[in-house]
């Protein structure tokens, strides 16, 4: 097997028959002084993996998620991906991306939203967050006005929540390149809008299992459990808003406020859309 550090990225190309981590770690660990968010592996040359050499996608998920960063695999051969699939923790952890480009995408956004970075545009100092969580959809614009309002009227500090929520059957790291791009350029609007007011607001983008789940692991650790939810847009099919509205009263503890787009909005010729 050949071992190369190109462009950022670690390459492997030929046949990995055993496990070869102890030969790429010294390559993993130059990048991840480089990009201290995570490692990109392109697979693409590879044309054989053994159930041992497999393994070395474990070693080297395990040393990298030990140093609190992500590793994403890209261009993977379907009979690639079969064998790696055969190693129960690689088939359930391991994120695989498309391409490169869409690896380095997901670590870029992850690394600008990463929920570590509290901005602060008061002199304010509240004791606790008021949390709105956004969707991405028409209603975060109406949700945004109501959180600020309601954070200054109690004096509180606003944490905009942007969930990606994954299914059962993907590893939690799994590049969601739509998604993270729609909740990057959310968390911006939201940070503008409420720097515009001077009001103290954090950005988090979280991924999740299921919607009130990550709504309620933020909100358990506010001294004031107040959470404003920004609900999809109409879709009759998957019913919702309603659908959503439903899933969160039923399953959220927090003081929860739901927000949804006017089922009509006006024109500007006075025409209902």
């Amino acid at each position: 097997m050949i071992v190369e550090s190109i462009n950022g990225i670690i390459k492997l190309s030929g046949d990995l028959t055993s496990n070869q981590w102890e030969t790429i770690r010294t390559a993993a660990n130059l990048l991840r002084r480089q990009h201290r968010k995570g490692v990109v592996v392109d697979c693409s040359g590879l044309e054989t993996v053994t159930h041992e050499g497999a393994h070395t996608f474990l070693d080297m998920l395990l040393y990298i998620e030990a140093q609190n960063a992500r590793i994403i695999v890209a261009n993977v051969p379907p009979h690639i991906a079969e064998e790696i699939r055969h190693v129960p923790e690689v088939r359930s952890r391991l994120a695989i991306a498309n391409s490169v480009e869409e690896a380095r995408k997901s670590l870029t956004v992850q690394q600008s939203f990463s929920g570590e970075t509290k901005r602060e545009s008061a002199t304010l100092k509240p004791a606790s967050h008021l949390i709105v969580a956004l969707c991405g959809g028409r209603a975060d614009r109406f949700a945004l006005p109501i959180a600020a309002a309601m954070a200054q009227m109690r004096q509180l500090s606003v944490l905009v929540l942007y969930p990606i929520i994954l299914q059962r059957s993907l590893p939690m790291t799994t590049p969601m390149p739509d998604q993270e791009e729609a909740a990057q350029e959310s968390l911006k609007t939201a940070g503008d809008f409420l720097k515009s007011r001077s009001i103290q607001y954090e950005l988090v983008m979280k991924r999740g299992r299921e919607l009130y789940a990550a709504i309620e692991e933020v909100s358990a650790a506010q001294q004031e459990r107040l959470v404003i939810v920004s609900l999809p847009d109409q879709d009759q099919r998957k019913r919702e808003p309603q659908a959503t509205a439903d899933h969160l009263l039923s399953s959220v503890h927090s003081e929860l406020v739901l927000v949804r787009s006017p089922l009509e909005e006006p024109q500007p010729n006075g025409k209902h859309a």
